[in-house]
């Protein structure tokens, strides 16, 4: 070890290495602690000196280091601390292990956010189903008879449903309303965000000029948004259902929930129908979770 005392006999002595030595012979100059180094650059810009790359790419892995960081902080894992007696590792080295877990690390929460989508979209059809048949009041309806009472014929026009079997939201509302007759009821049936749920009930009225009959229904548990690509965020939800008739209303209405962010669902008028598919959803969501 060197003295400490700066009257010593000192000499001035210049080193000239390569670039990626520098790191190497500097750490073991410091640690013999015999000579003290000199800046001959101070007054340069740091990204005008002979290692500026090698100083973007220290800040780079930094940034990679904060974000692996954050994520393990996110997950509840405390990370390990450093060997301090374990040699150190080259600069290029780390960097290609580091961009490699970064980019792992990214692939695995596309891959968490793509499950989660996907089962999000099983409980909100789940909500869908139960909240949409209490409108019905629980009851089963006749799909199969015709919508007018047969002159003559014993049964009350109160009983006569005006919901086909098996009319559903799911794809192109208004391709669904093109192979129906014009006076037959339709319905549609989703999820939209619960502040935006009074906003989408007074278009859709607006819009069918009254000719129309919505119920919006708030779900307890709050859902995954749908403009969250990166990171999950939950906000509360409400089930609409929308019953109209007429084609071009469909068409309209078709363009307004895609345009809105409105989630469309299977939706069967026939209790028998919707029991049967919540009961494969509970199932999916079962194997999911």
């Amino acid at each position: 070890m060197g003295s400490l005392f700066k009257s010593e006999d000192m000499k001035l002595v210049e080193i000239l290495e390569r670039n990626d030595a520098a790191r190497d012979i500097v750490r073991v100059l410091g640690e013999v602690g015999a000579m003290e180094l000199k800046d001959l650059n101070s007054g340069t810009n740091f990204f005008r000196r002979t290692f500026s790359d090698e100083l973007k790419r220290c800040e780079e892995m930094s940034r990679v280091l904060d974000f692996l960081g954050k994520q393990l902080t996110s997950d509840g894992i405390v990370p390990a601390r450093r060997d301090e007696s374990a040699a150190l590792m080259n600069v290029a080295v780390l960097s290609s292990k580091l961009d490699e877990l970064q980019t792992d690390v990214r692939q695995m929460k596309m891959q968490e956010l793509q499950v989660l989508f996907s089962l999000n979209a099983l409980k909100e059809h789940l909500q869908v189903l139960q909240l949409g048949s209490s409108v019905f009041g629980g009851s089963t309806l006749d799909v199969g008879q015709p919508s007018m009472m047969e002159e003559g014929g014993p049964e009350s026009s109160v009983s006569v449903p005006l919901i086909p079997n098996g009319v559903g939201a799911r794809g192109d509302i208004s391709d669904r309303a093109a192979g129906m007759d014009e006076g037959m009821l339709r319905i549609v049936a989703g999820t939209v965000p619960r502040e935006s749920a009074l906003a989408f009930e007074k278009i859709i009225y607006r819009m069918a000029r009254g000719n129309c009959v919505v119920h919006s229904l708030p779900i307890d548990a709050p859902l995954l948004a749908r403009d969250s690509p990166r990171e999950p965020v939950y906000v509360p939800k409400n089930v609409i259902l929308v019953f109209f008739s007429g084609s071009v209303l469909g068409t309209k209405l078709a363009k307004l929930t895609s345009s809105f962010g409105f989630s469309l669902f299977d939706f069967s008028a026939d209790a028998a129908i919707r029991a049967a598919k919540a009961d494969g959803l509970i199932a999916e969501i079962g194997e999911m979770t």
